[in-house]
């Protein structure tokens, strides 16, 4: 470590200074690499969080001194991994997250306990409505749920009673709508949980306003939806099944089907009640004899009921009420004497099975004017165009922003080392096997085996070692000026500056 400070004290202030830095530059550039490319394992801790809870939570963790990273808009808190179970227990105990819903555990403070009447009716229905948000919002498809209920009061003397309803509002986790089915099992949910409640009383809508569900028997536009739906349903799987079917005897890929099914929307509900005045049936029969009067009088009272025949019929929409199916089936490739390729049309009667065989299996019914349509025809030939020629214009290697950043990183701290591997390191070098020769010198001449050296080869030595070591010590450490007068030393008084030279590295200096 001597030889060190030796050399430092040997710099000039230029050298100082730069040295100083370049370390300077050289630590932080290490400190700052490490950090970027190290980052700190940071895990869940919450998520879905309301930014209330988020700005409670986050203020106690900085008061802890411990590092908090926010994602998704403030509603997901990452701390390091290895603390995320001991935070989760130190802020159940202090009771966060609250959340804004509250459920059935409104019931476990004191003072609800207490509240009678009006109050505890209230309790108990922002309870029902927290629990029922709660179990909505544990669906995949919805973030947060808010329940609104109406709960009417019963009151004495009244016949007519006003049902219960309900309202909810679902925040959704992506931007796709809600599928109806999912609509109908939230309003069945909310519907079996509210005594009195009925499925179409419960109204739905999303976060952005659109209505999923109307409070409501069930709407046209639903019911054109659902029918809709199943058009398109039964139309695909009959297409699919067709060629499925009849693929295993042409191929698969030699036959298309395309079908159109005219579903029929209307309901139809009829009650009929028929009375036959022929068809009387004694009912009951009553006799009141009197004994007590002399001519004995006797009553006979018989009731008929006439024959009553009461229908119900309901159908529901749904059914097929025209079907249309179109079936192109390609034919037959041969090669002829020169090996090319030629068209041939399939046999009318191998058509005709293959329609007997469609019709038989889509259910063709003429009564209700269903048209099927099979021909023959050459399909496209598909062209292989190859693989798709490069185009240099765009960038054979992409690159992400954050990526090139780090890259650029990287390359200012391999030019940074490179930098004061060349300025520093490299001198210190230099200078400790300088100091190596010095120190052999020095114990050479301790033992009485200096080198006697004439006047002609003490010249060359001296002008070598100006040229190499002792001027680039000197241009560190001295002016120009002084520069000029020690050389003009040298030229003018060569003899005594080799005896001083001499002298110096006998002492050690």
């Amino acid at each position: 470590m001597e030889w060190i400070t030796q050399t430092f004290r040997s710099w000039g202030i230029p050298r100082r200074t730069l040295f100083i830095i370049v370390t300077a530059i050289g630590l932080l550039s290490v400190y700052y690499l490490f950090i970027k490319i190290s980052p700190l394992s940071m895990a869940l801790l919450y998520s879905d969080l309301e930014l209330a809870d988020t700005s409670r939570i986050v203020a106690r963790l900085e008061k802890q001194g411990i590092p908090v990273d926010l994602k998704a808009e403030g509603t997901q808190i990452y701390v390091p991994t290895d603390r995320v179970a001991r935070l989760r227990m130190e802020m159940a105990e202090a009771g966060l997250p609250k959340g804004g819903i509250v459920g059935y555990e409104i019931f476990d403070r004191k003072e609800v306990n207490t509240a009678f009447g009006f109050m505890h009716d209230i309790k108990h229905l922002r309870a029902l409505e927290g629990e029922l948000a709660r179990t909505i919002s544990s669906l995949e498809a919805v973030m947060s749920a808010r329940v609104h209920l109406v709960l009417p009061r019963r009151e004495l003397f009244i016949k007519e009673h006003q049902q219960p309803s309900a309202s909810i509002v679902l925040h959704m986790r992506s931007s796709k709508a809600l599928k109806q089915s999912k609509v109908l099992a939230i309003q069945h949910l909310v519907a079996s949980a509210v005594p009195g409640l009925v499925p179409d009383a419960v109204a739905i809508i999303d976060d952005k306003g659109n209505l999923l569900a109307k409070s409501d028997a069930e709407t046209d536009s639903q019911h054109q939806t659902n029918i809709e739906e199943i058009r398109m349903a039964y139309e695909t799987r009959t297409a699919q099944m067709i060629e499925g079917l009849v693929g295993k005897y042409v191929g698969p890929d030699k036959v298309r089907a395309e079908v159109t099914a005219e579903i029929d929307i209307d309901r139809f509900s009829q009650e009929e009640e028929r009375y036959d005045p022929q068809g009387q049936v004694e009912r009951s029969r009553q006799i009141v004899r009197k004994s007590n009067e002399s001519n004995g009088l006797t009553e006979e009272n018989i009731k008929y009921e006439v024959s009553k025949l009461v229908q119900k019929q309901s159908r529901e929409s749904g059914s097929i009420r025209r079907l249309s199916v179109a079936v192109v089936v390609d034919g037959h490739y041969l090669r002829n004497d020169k090996g090319e390729e030629i068209y041939q049309s399939r046999s009318s009667e191998e058509m005709e099975q293959l329609k007997k065989l469609i019709s038989s299996a889509i259910g063709f019914n003429a009564e209700r004017k269903d048209q099927l349509e099979v021909i023959n025809m050459p399909f496209a030939k598909v062209e292989d165009h190859g693989t798709r020629p490069i185009d240099y214009s765009e960038p054979i290697i992409a690159f992400k922003h954050s990526e090139l950043l780090r890259f650029a990183e990287l390359l200012i701290f391999i030019i940074a080392t490179f930098l004061g591997i060349m300025i520093v390191i490299k001198p210190l070098g230099f200078s400790f096997s300088l100091k190596k020769q010095r120190a052999s010198t020095k114990e050479d001449s301790s033992q009485g085996h200096f080198p006697q050296m004439d006047l002609k080869s003490s010249q060359d030595l001296v002008f070598k070692s100006r040229q190499s070591q002792f001027s680039s010590q000197l241009k560190g450490n001295i002016s120009e000026l002084s520069q000029h007068k020690i050389k003009y030393i040298l030229d003018n008084h060569l003899e005594e500056a080799v005896i001083v030279l001499r002298d110096w590295f006998r002492e050690g200096k």
